[in-house]
């Protein structure tokens, strides 16, 4: 565990950084409004932003196993303006823990990458 380094925490998100991989790690939990959804999404971008120049390109894992649904907004927002930036800012792969119910699936499966630039990996929640 002397890795991983705690970046950011609420009581929706876990970021923090598998520096031995490098990996960052990005956890959601339960139903995000909209406004705090995009606002996390957003220090995702920064951190992303922050500590890819230390290691050149980074990977992500997404778990989103305890997050629910997302509004079909809020994944097209990621889709068009996020996506391109996590490209631009450094991440290489993306690997996504599916979540266990059936509404948050469904919005995760919606997210996709643009070109399939970023390559990605969805493995269902157990």
């Amino acid at each position: 565990m002397e890795n991983i380094k705690m970046l950011y925490e609420t009581q929706h998100v876990k970021f923090y950084i598998d520096e031995s991989i490098p990996c960052l790690v990005n956890e959601w939990y339960g139903f995000i409004k909209s406004e705090l959804f995009r606002e996390y999404i957003l220090k995702l971008v920064d951190l992303l932003k922050e500590h890819h120049s230390n290691y050149g390109q980074l990977n992500m894992l997404a778990d989103t196993r305890e997050l629910r649904v997302l509004p079909p907004k809020d994944v097209e927002w990621v889709n068009q303006n996020i996506n391109p930036l996590y490209m631009k800012n450094g991440a290489n792969f993306e690997a996504f823990l599916v979540p266990k119910d059936k509404y948050g699936e469904m919005s995760i499966d919606s997210v996709h990458s643009p070109n399939h630039s970023i390559r990605r990996l969805y493995c269902p929640a157990v």
